[in-house]
């Protein structure tokens, strides 16, 4: 398979043969979170929504992106030679991470939504 690299408007070289897929374990949490959550947030459930919220991560390997303990990559990587390349991790994570807080949202209430759609990152929410 061939390997080429473009460059993005701000310089930055990306290497076009590593697109990120989806994985499967989270194709299949995403299509089930709302079945498994039996309850959406409101201002009165909030320790039933996270122990089934937090329980649902954990069996699915994700409860590194609720607590934080997944970090964040840097977006960009410095070579040796001085040039700048995406960082194939961040695209990995973010996409995940995306993936996980589109799914905390089903599972929130309307009258809550707005004070956590600003917020950036699963670990936020």
């Amino acid at each position: 398979m061939a390997t080429s690299a473009t460059s993005s408007p701000s310089g930055v070289s990306r290497d076009t043969s590593s697109e990120v897929c989806i994985p499967p374990q989270l194709k299949f949490f995403m299509a089930n979170v709302k079945t498994m959550v039996t309850v959406q947030l409101t201002k009165d459930n909030h320790l039933i929504w996270k122990s089934q919220l937090l329980k649902l991560f954990t069996a699915n390997n994700y409860e590194g992106y609720l607590t934080g303990d997944i970090a964040k990559p840097p977006k960009q990587l410095l070579s040796s030679d001085g040039s700048v390349t995406v960082n194939p991790l961040y695209s990995t994570w973010m996409l995940i991470d995306q993936h996980l807080a589109s799914a905390i949202y089903s599972t929130i209430s309307a009258s809550l939504l707005p004070y956590i759609l600003n917020l950036e990152s699963t670990h936020h929410i």
